[in-house]
Parts: structure tokens; sequence; C-alpha cells
């Protein structure tokens, strides 16, 4: 279970941190979230979905890695990637932004837990440069966590549109095991039996445009400028 702390220096100005050489420390995802920056190719290497969060009360997006719950099918044995597109997610690792009370942006954390944390006198990348800054190799991490960041509020506000136009459903999927068939519970997807008129129902008005589009009489959608669910399909596409 990873455990996440703030970055700082008297936390971490002793510590280095080394890049990962494999995924085993993402075997046991079996859904990861996304951003609407990502779904063009993350579609068409894994399914998209959305998870309904019980205590938030709303929707995210995510992709399925695997119907069994503990399991990534997309991480091989040996801890390699076996798909064509690795989620952001767990290309930052062991990094992560996350909320802070009475701070109105996230702040930079670190998974304690993961053994990419070592002592200094250990190989690795500094956290901080000289001057008490995040370090040349630690700062492309955090823009880069900035960036999705910002897109993760607009693919929020952009979910949230497509949930209130009711076009979210539950995903019926049945996994064949030796025991016979067990339903596998927790993803959503669209609903399809619609009619082909869209109307707008959401626009972003922001840097990141996403402006999404919902049939009138119907739970088909578009979305223009972020990304498209296709009427026939269980996958979301880049527009």
């Amino acid at each position: 279970m990873p455990r996440f702390a703030a970055v700082s220096r008297e936390r971490h100005g002793n510590k280095k941190w080394q890049r990962f050489t494999n995924y085993g420390f993402a075997a046991a995802d079996a859904m990861v979230p996304i951003v609407g920056a990502e779904v063009g190719r993350a579609a068409l290497a894994m399914p998209c979905a959305f998870m309904h969060e019980q205590e938030a009360g709303r929707y995210t997006l995510v992709v399925a890695l695997s119907p069994i719950p503990g399991r990534n099918m997309f991480v091989g044995p040996d801890g390699s990637w076996l798909g064509p597109y690795v989620p952001f997610w767990f290309r930052v690792y062991p990094f992560r932004l996350l909320p802070a009370p009475g701070l109105d942006q996230p702040v930079l954390c670190v998974d304690e837990d993961s053994t990419l944390i070592v002592d200094r006198i250990a190989a690795g990348e500094e956290f901080f440069d000289a001057a008490g800054n995040l370090s040349p190799a630690l700062k492309p991490v955090f823009d880069a966590l900035m960036h999705v960041e910002r897109n993760r509020k607009v693919t929020d506000l952009a979910v949230a549109a497509l949930a209130q136009a009711d076009v979210i459903q539950p995903w019926p999927i049945k996994l064949k095991t030796d025991q016979g068939e067990q339903a596998v519970g927790g993803f959503n997807s669209y609903a399809f039996d619609a009619a082909d008129a869209i109307v707008p129902i959401w626009e972003s008005g922001t840097d990141d445009a996403v402006c999404v589009y919902a049939p009138a009489r119907s739970r088909t959608l578009h979305t223009g400028g972020g990304f498209v669910a296709h009427p026939r399909s269980q996958y979301v596409c880049r527009a």
C-alpha cells in the first residue's frame, strides 16, 4: 500500500530517489485514472471506462487493466509493460500531486514505502539543488504533474457533465472461470441506444478546450476538441 508524503527539504534533504526500471509496482492495479489528453492513445491500447467514487459521489475516467481485482494484465512476470501505451500515472512513479489541507494547489508527494527512495549515500537523483529548489531531475516531473493536473480538472468537469446528461451506465462484464461465469462490477461505460441528434451540454472555456455533446433524446455522446465516444464502441478516442 503506497504511503505518500509531501516532498520537503526537512523530510527528503538527506534522501535520493531512483528511476524505476520496470512496472512491477503497478502489477496489482486493475485500473488507473487517466485524463482527457491521454484518451487518444490510451483508447487504442486498453478499454476506457468510468469508476464511481461512492464517497465523492462522482465518476472518474479510468482505463481498465484487468477484470480481476489485484491484477494488472499489462504487467508481465518480469515487470515489463505489455501494451503500446503506459498511462501517465505510472510514468511518474513514485511521485504524485495530492491535495494538502489549507492549500488551494496540490503538493508534490512521494511514496515513501517505495524501494526507489534511498539514503543519500546510494546512487540516485537528488530531491533538491544547493539553493533548496527542486533538482534538475525532479523539476520536469513536477512540471509534467502540474500540466496533467490542469487537464484533470477539465476532464472531471467534462465527466460530470456526461453524468448529468445520463450517458453513463453500468458496464456488464462477465468473467469465465473454472467455477463458472462471475460478474465483474465497478466499471461503467456509455449507453448507446440513442438517436443521432446531439446538443452541447458543457464547454470548458479554458485553454484545454473540451466541448461535450450529448443526444437531445438519448445517451450517445460526442465530445469536440477532447474525446469521442462512438455509438457502437466501448472505447473513447481523441477528437
